[in-house]
């Protein structure tokens, strides 16, 4: 009975302490967070999840409430500046459970200024976005949380009225456009040293601001940087300026005195326009140009410096400066612009160093006391300016004159007989509507005759020119109804647009217009050939312009210069040779002659004596059909062969050829061409080949774009900048030979090659642009030379085939999505690790990735050791993971150097334990790759475009101006 009493109190006791047991049980001390990592960049506390846990509380500097998250992290952007204790605990899921000890950790929050910022160059940097909260006298961060300052984003600032004063950090380099335009309340702005480039309208209509110092690193001011700062009162600028942009202080009324260094070189357009308070102007002993209305109504100016330099004024570049009371040109003056300085009422002095002014504008001294005093003539040092009678009748010229200005003696009109002996340059006009004049007679000192010189001289029978002269402008002569002839020199090599139009040989002539041995005009109508007489020398500007031709013409030997457009949109239906002695063929000269052959059924061959080949000068000729450019031409003009579909035309039948012979088409550039303009071959749709030569050191944007059956490409030594786009969409490329002298090739630059399969890049390479490789969906095989430091955004996007790619350690910069969409391929990186200005999407079809690679000089992988943290996405879907090198084959991995025992095969490489390296085994003799069928090339060629970035193209080039 006593045994039995004791055992049931003991099974009491255990039921009633069950419960005690089960809880005890269940209160297991849940784990304290830990790994804490302070994320600077955004202010954000983070720590390790804890298994169990439900969420976490947070208190900072012991304080009694806390706060409480689920996630990982917390957000302290809220704290004041210093040194915080951050603790945090864990909470069980079992609400009656006790949370985990406190772990702390000390961060510490900077002063900050309240602007806003955000990461830029992979993370590295910062540029300020915005004020934020920022307000009143604001000093920015030289580094901000932890980070360099390096840039302010543009219209950061535009529009702000809350901050008053802004010193700018020292280390940022960049002001965006507009960052601080209409910026009402910024009295005063602080530009580090470091700054080397301020954006367009970055400081309009800041209204307040009345101090500006230009750091010494800054070379150029752009357009309306500081227009309508009409409180500015002093800019200081240092270093090495050498450009002011158009408008960039316009309108500055408060602005006293401005001083430019002798690195400055070129003023722009309105530049300092309407800066009505400016009383000194000092141009620097450097300045070349002053460009048009530069200092326009810049009326309290009363001294001007044009510095030891000066070589242009342009028109009404210091019109209306009322205050100006003298006038030095330096002795490299060659031009002074229409009404330079017109309404300078006060100018009582000009001197004039040069002896060799080329032009002055007409009206150019108009309204200053020292034309207005003048009497008869106004000479300003051998110049003759102005005649102050109009009703002169015997001109004699100072001994010594040697230029007319532009409209000097027009309506001169009882101006009959004039000797121009000394004159080397006559004016714009100079002569015009002198309606008695009937007998000019220059000498040997003539060179240049400008345009309307002796437009509507109706009487005007004879002319005598010397044996010196080269230019002749547009219409000099025209509307000169009697004159019939006049001996033109051998030395002229340019006649300009309807220079003799309305003269009594135009009237005369049946078809062709000639004054001595050129060609000047045609008649209108319409022609069933046209035959030039023998012996010309050269066809002027616009001659046959728009003519209709319903046969050939016949161009003889003798002509040596073709002038811009000559024969610009002409039809013509037979074939005609260009002349064996042509040196020069203009802008424009046989634009649009797209029925003409130019040769013997189609095969152009350039005269051995040209040196020139002008823009647009054979624009859409789809009659061309081959084409032999020799050692003479130094320059082929922009769009020169633009748009000449036949050109290269391998199987072009005939219709003149009775027999149907298929003409080869091909393209020889020989050696001694030195520069190809933009677009000079773009949607030169048949050509199949093309050699560069060595002599080439410029190639133009766009040059072969479009060209869709171009096969082959050889580049010279010469040549150092692929340009951008220049084999845009040649879907036909497969073969490209660059030379080891290139050093960059630009954006979009193969982009749409869809057949390009391999390249070797030469071993000067730095830089890879945007897009340079985009959709070359054929590419198989690319290296990478050792001196390569940049690949841009996109570059090999849509490079479906590439199935290794090797990235140098020189390799500082690689851009976003540099190889998005390259779905066979393993990178092989010499680095150890992701640089620093790697975009941090530079990968972002997470291809298989090996670090650390050894390489040789050669840049092929030599050798791989194998860590955790030596590779990435190593089970990648078709990662082949095989290394490439030119002439070999790879086949496999051996444990030790110089060996060809096989350790491990390319797709064993995830099986190879950690810590070991691996050599690369290379067989002599290229690996045989097994063609795709279509269907698989057509899956392989679809490149995704949901990246795709808009692009907008000139395609034509039609402006032309009759006057040139």
């Amino acid at each position: 009975m006593k045994k039995f009493r004791i055992s049931y109190i003991l099974l009491a006791c255990v039921l009633l302490l069950l419960p005690l047991l089960l809880i005890s049980c269940n209160q297991e001390t849940i784990a304290a967070p830990s790994t804490f990592l302070f994320d600077r960049d955004t202010q954000t506390l983070k720590w390790n999840k804890v298994t169990g846990a439900y969420a976490y509380e947070i208190r900072v500097d012991g304080e009694e409430q806390t706060q409480s998250t689920k996630a990982n992290y917390i957000s302290l952007e809220y704290l004041k500046p210093g040194e915080h204790f951050v603790e945090v605990r864990t909470v069980n899921r079992d609400t009656e459970a006790d949370p985990s000890a406190w772990a702390g950790y000390t961060i510490t929050r900077d002063s900050e200024s309240g602007l806003k910022y955000r990461l830029i160059n992979n993370r590295t940097e910062y540029e300020v976005v915005g004020a934020g909260t920022a307000f009143g006298d604001v000093v920015m961060e030289d580094e901000y949380r932890g980070k360099p300052v390096t840039a302010i984003a543009e219209k950061a600032f535009s529009g702000n009225k809350k901050i008053t004063s802004l010193v700018v950090g020292n280390n940022v380099k960049t002001i965006g456009k507009n960052a601080f335009s209409k910026c009402s309340e910024l009295t005063s702005i602080t530009l580090p040293d470091s700054l080397v480039s301020v954006g367009e309208y970055a400081f309009q209509s800041c209204k307040k601001l009345a101090v500006v110092n230009i750091p010494a690193g800054m070379t150029a001011i752009q357009p309306y940087t500081f227009s309508w700062c009409s409180a500015l009162e002093t800019v200081t600028i240092t270093g090495a300026l050498t450009d002011i942009g158009e408008y960039a202080f316009s309108n500055c009324v408060a602005l006293k005195e401005i001083t430019l260094p002798d690195s400055m070189i070129y003023i722009g357009e309105y530049a300092f326009s309407d800066c009505e308070g400016l009383t000194a102007i000092d141009l620097g002993d450097g300045i070349q140009t002053v460009d048009a209305y530069a200092f326009y109504n810049c009326a309290s100016a009363q001294t001007l410096d044009l510095g030891n330099a000066l070589l242009t004024v342009g028109d009404s570049a210091f019109a209306h400066c009322t205050s100006l009371t003298s006038l030095t040109f330096p002795a490299t003056t060659q031009s002074i612009g229409l009404e330079a300085f017109i309404g300078c009422t006060a100018v009582s002095e000009i001197t004039i160093e040069s002896t060799d002014v080329q032009r002055i504008g007409a009206d150019a001294f108009a309204g200053t006391l020292v034309q207005e005093n003048a009497t008869g003539i106004f000479y300003l040092n051998n110049y003759a300016i102005l005649a102050k009678d109009n009703t002169i009748k015997d001109l004699k010229l100072e001994a010594g004159t040697y230029g007319i200005a532009d409209n000097a003696f027009a309506n001169c009109n009882e101006l009959t007989r004039i000797n121009l002996q000394g004159i080397k340059y006559v004016g714009s006009g100079a002569f015009g509507q002198c309606a008695a004049l009937w007998d000019v007679a220059f000498d040997d000192a003539l060179l240049i005759i400008n345009d309307y010189a002796f437009t509507g001289c109706a009487k005007l029978t004879d002319v005598y020119l010397g044996a010196n002269t080269t230019t002749l402008g547009s219409y000099v002569f025209y509307g000169c109804t009697r004159l019939y002839q006049m001996d033109l020199p051998d030395s002229l090599t340019s006649i300009g647009t309807y220079c003799f139009n309305g003269t009594s040989a135009y009237n005369s002539a049946q078809d062709i217009v000639y004054i001595d041995d050129w060609a000047v005009g045609m008649k209108e109508g319409i022609y069933q050939g046209l035959l030039f007489k023998d012996g010309i020398r050269g066809i002027a500007n616009f001659c046959c312009y728009n003519g209709i031709i319903m046969g050939g013409i016949d161009i003889p030997d003798s002509v040596e210069y073709i002038g811009r457009a000559a024969f610009y949109n002409s039809a013509y239906t037979s074939a005609f040779m260009l002349p064996a002695n042509l040196k020069y063929i203009g802008d424009y000269a046989f634009y649009g002659c797209n029925s003409a052959w130019f040769g013997n059924l189609g095969v152009t061959a350039i005269p051995e004596q040209t040196e020139y080949i002008g823009r647009s000068a054979f624009y859409n000729c789809m009659a061309m059909v081959s084409l032999h450019i020799p050692s003479s031409v130094k320059t082929i003009g922009p769009y020169a062969f633009y748009g000449c579909m036949n050109l290269g035309d391998s199987y072009i039948i005939l219709e003149n050829d009775p027999d149907h012979n298929y003409l080869k088409g091909e393209i020889i550039i020989e050696e001694g061409v030195e520069s190809i303009g933009d677009k000079a071959f773009q949607e030169c749709v048949r050509i199949a080949e093309i050699n560069l030569p060595n002599s080439l050191t410029h190639l133009g944007a766009r040059v072969f774009s479009k060209c869709e059956n171009l096969q082959r490409v050889t580049i010279g030594s010469g040549l150092t900048a692929l340009p951008d786009y220049a084999f845009y969409k040649c879907a036909m490329l497969e073969s490209v030979t660059l030379s080891d002298s290139l050093v960059t090739i630009g954006k979009y630059a193969f982009r749409g090659c869809e057949s390009l399969k391999d390249l070797t890049l030469g071993n000067s390479l730095t830089t890879i642009g945007n897009y340079a490789f985009y959709g070359c969906s054929s590419l198989r095989k690319i290296s990478l030379p050792q001196t390569l430091t940049s690949v841009g955004d996109y570059a090999f996007r849509g490079c479906s085939k590439l199935t290794a790619i090797q990235l140098p350690a020189s390799l500082a910069t690689v851009g976003k999505h540099a190889f998005y969409g390259t779905s066979k391929a393993t990178l092989f990186c010499e680095a150890d690790a992701q640089p620093a200005y790697w975009h941090e999407r530079w990968n972002t079809s997470y291809r298989a990735v090996l670090w650390g690679c050894d390489f040789s000089e050669e840049g092929y992988v030599v050798s791989f050791t194998k860590t955790q943290t030596s590779t990435d996405n190593l089970t990648a879907p078709d990662a082949t993971l095989a290394p490439t090198r030119s002439g070999f084959t790879f086949k496999g991995w051996s444990l030790t150097p110089d060996s060809d025992e096989i350790a491990y095969t390319a797709l064993e490489l995830a099986s190879c334990p950690d810590d070991t390296t691996l050599y690369a085994v290379w067989v002599e003799g290229e690996e045989v790759v097994e063609e795709e069928t279509e269907a698989e090339t057509q899956v392989e060629t679809s490149v995704d475009t949901s990246l795709e970035t808009t692009e907008t193209t000139v395609e034509t080039d039609t402006t032309i101006q009759t006057t040139n």
